[in-house]
């Protein structure tokens, strides 16, 4: 971090806002180094300790929303005891601390969105929220009525029923004959959770992409390709999640 004026640094580090600072330095509840600081032109680098009322203040990190169109075959993880390819390959060390949020299985692909955005992540991942993902999900076996059926009421899995989900078929252009698209939108993350809801009405599937989360669409984004969020973007997602 650059040198800044001390009320300047106390409102970028979350303290307060910057005439919130001014009063707390005038009324000599700040101190630099271990002297008590009442000026206002007073100036502070990284390497000063900073006190609020006897409390050190840190810098906030700056938060970062990156979207990340993941491939097949590379898993959602730090490091894999298995040596597979994982999503930090991707990424330079300097994004290494942003965290996924959610998950998708090695085998699938698309829309995968990470930060160090604590509070969002527990946001966008809280059942309370019911932020909707939509999936492009092949397969292959009898697609017919009854299968959408128990499909969008929702399926029992062992740690109980999936909640209603809209299933729609598509057109199933330049595939193999057998083979079927469908569009799912859920709004929870079970384990594997579309795979195994196919797999109880005798569906296997061939391909699944994530292409939206909530108002985040992935669009032309090439496969292993990333980009941070665009600041119309990260208002939609917010605004999503406060309608919430």
């Amino acid at each position: 971090m650059e040198i800044l004026r001390l009320q300047k640094y106390l409102a970028k580090c979350g303290v307060a806002s910057r005439r919130e600072a001014e009063r707390l330095i005038e009324s000599g509840r700040v101190q630099v180094n271990g002297i008590t600081v009442t000026e206002m032109g007073h100036k502070v680098s990284p390497k000063d300790k900073v006190l609020v009322d006897g409390k050190p203040v840190k810098e906030k990190p700056r938060l970062m929303y990156i979207m990340m169109n993941k491939p097949e075959n590379c898993v959602v993880t730090r490091s894999d005891p298995q040596q597979r390819r994982t999503v930090y390959h991707l990424l330079p060390k300097e994004l290494h601390h942003l965290h996924p949020v959610g998950r998708l299985d090695r085998n699938s692909c698309g829309l995968l969105l990470l930060t160090n955005d604590g509070e969002l992540t527990q946001k966008l991942l809280h059942p309370q929220y019911k932020m909707p993902k939509r999936y492009r999900v092949h397969v292959t076996g009898k697609v017919d009525k009854m299968a959408l059926a128990r499909l969008r009421g929702g399926i029992q899995l062992d740690e109980g029923k999936t909640q209603p989900a809209r299933v729609h078929q598509l057109p199933a252009k330049r595939l193999p004959k057998g083979s079927h698209v469908l569009e799912f939108i859920i709004t929870e993350g079970k384990k594997r959770q579309i795979r195994r809801m196919c797999k109880a009405v005798n569906l296997r599937v061939t391909f699944l992409q994530r292409q939206a989360i909530g108002p985040l669409v992935m669009e032309d984004l090439e496969e292993e390709k990333y980009r941070p969020l665009r600041n119309a973007e990260l208002k939609a997602l917010l605004r999503d999640i406060k309608s919430k």
